[in-house]
């Protein structure tokens, strides 16, 4: 039991009044059992007190103790949700700059398609026009020879 300013140490609790034998002792050994009875409960009292005090000391640090744990750990999930965030910005980021160097080397895919295929349709073409040129000289000179053909026979008549 802590000591208080207020309260004398007894070194314990009292016993029961002796049994005197002379006259009136009894109204004094009555008085002196209640007031023993009387101080033990005061002592009680005051333990309890003083047990009900450093009870609410230990209650009050162990909350303060609770909420500052409270506070850092909110202050670290936090940060963390805040690194958490920055790693995804990264990461879509990064996915964007993927997307476009694909899409560019998609788009120039694209182009050098197009430019092939346009240099095929132009060979196709030439080689139409080769042949179509090829067919009409074969025509004309056929046509040439017949008729040449058709001028000596005419002539000779």
């Amino acid at each position: 039991m802590p000591a208080s300013k207020d309260v004398v140490e007894f070194p314990g609790q009292f016993g029961p009044g002796g049994s005197g034998n002379g006259p009136g002792d009894g109204d004094l050994l009555e008085r002196v059992v209640r007031l023993e009875g009387a101080v033990n409960q005061l002592r009680e009292t005051v333990a309890t007190k003083a047990d009900i005090l450093e009870s609410e000391m230990r209650t009050q640090k162990l909350i303060t103790d609770a909420v500052k744990d409270v506070d850092q750990k909110h202050a670290l999930l936090k940060t963390d949700i805040l690194e958490s965030g920055m790693r995804t910005q990264e990461l879509i980021t990064d996915a964007v700059k993927e997307v476009d160097q694909k899409h560019a080397l998609l788009k120039t895919d694209i182009l050098e398609s197009e430019m092939r295929t346009q240099k095929l349709i132009t060979d196709a073409i030439k080689d139409v026009d080769q042949k179509h040129a090829l067919f009409y000289r074969w025509v004309i000179g056929t046509l040439l020879s017949v008729m040449a053909i058709g001028a000596y026979l005419f002539s000779r008549k």
